[in-house]
């Protein structure tokens, strides 16, 4: 039984499918099995993948009709044998020790469920100025320092561990289940392990090619309202659960009076109809928006009170989270980050 399995969708990815299989084969650890799920390709990934397959007892294909990557993801994880599961896309690359350094990793941290690594951009030659300047501001985001001792809290934050970088335990499925069927099933799944006291983790060290094409920014560009929309959704439904009754009838405030500000209230607006939005917290902005006034933070908490702050900004969103608790505000009770 292999040590690690090694799960790679496939849709219609044959132009970089052989590099991608190819870095997986030539890795230092080789006590793994890949599993290979063809979701309903139409181009040549099948056969792509089927002669890697003559050639190496240890790739495993399962092929069908196109479900998405959700359907994909769980149906890999439900056949792996490994005591750890690795992700892997049909379009990037893994440096050779990737494997090794992060099992290496995960062994002398027990306490780690899931850890990811750092990874370096591997641009398509068509890529412009604008978008390498938006992928920049995305690159430096993600690599923002994860804090172990306030785990929890550091991974609310943002988004911190790429989704192909993952190598997680087989044992955390047992804990918290496999992925859902979400826009952004991963941030939903990191979220969802973070709730539950799952350790999350990062090797320092770059292990990893994340391509950006054309392709895959428009299909990002296009997902990015919808996915801040559901990213909202599943983290009220975790609230609900929660603390069943309690956003019916409340004043809050939204922190963060900006476009991802504006999405927080139409959700929380459709969600809690009865509560009542008092104003948002904002450290540049001042003036109204949506016809309530615009606070800096130590003026609203100076003037008067509420029932819950939601925290809707990514950049603003440690400050924010630091202020909050110097006010003696505790995370879940009186505050979250909803975005």
């Amino acid at each position: 039984m292999a040590r690690l399995s090694v799960i790679m969708p496939v849709y219609n990815a044959e132009i970089y499918l052989a590099s991608a299989i190819r870095s997986v084969l030539y890795q230092t650890f080789t006590d793994f099995e890949l599993i290979i799920v063809n979701d309903g390709s139409v181009d040549g990934s099948l056969a792509i993948m089927q002669e890697f397959a003559r050639q190496d007892d240890r790739i495993i294909i399962i092929s069908r009709e196109n479900k998405g990557l959700v359907v994909s993801l769980n149906e890999a994880i439900s056949v792996s044998k490994g005591e750890y599961i690795a992700r892997m896309d049909a379009d990037d690359i893994c440096y050779a020790e990737r494997f090794e350094k992060q099992i290496a990793y995960l062994d002398s941290h027990p306490r780690i469920d899931l850890a990811g690594t750092r990874f370096e951009l591997l641009y398509e030659k068509d890529i412009d100025e604008d978008t390498r300047q938006e992928i920049q501001i995305f690159y430096k985001n993600i690599h923002e320092p994860i804090d172990y001792v306030h785990n929890k809290e550091s991974i609310l934050e943002g988004y911190k561990i790429l989704h192909p970088t993952w190598m997680f335990r087989a044992s955390l499925i047992k804990k918290i289940g496999g992925y859902r069927q979400y826009i952004s099933e991963d941030n939903e799944f990191l979220f969802r392990a973070a709730m539950a006291g799952c350790m999350l983790g990062r090797v320092e060290e770059c292990l990893f090619q994340y391509r950006i094409s054309n392709q895959s920014v428009t299909g990002k560009n296009r997902k990015s309202q919808a996915s801040k929309r559901s990213c909202i959704e599943f983290k009220l439904d975790y609230l609900q659960l929660q603390m069943p009754e309690r956003f019916y009838d409340v004043e809050y405030v939204i922190w963060g009076a900006d476009i991802s500000g504006e999405l927080a209230y139409e959700v929380l607006k459709s969600r809690y109809s009865q509560s009542k939005l008092v104003g948002f917290i904002d450290g540049i902005k001042t003036g109204e928006k949506l016809g309530v006034p615009i606070y800096s933070p130590g003026e609203f908490f100076s003037g008067r009170n509420t029932d819950y702050v939601f925290i809707a900004t990514r950049g603003g969103a440690r400050s924010a989270t630091a202020f909050l608790k110097e006010q003696g505000k505790e995370l879940e009770k009186d505050y979250f980050k909803i975005v």
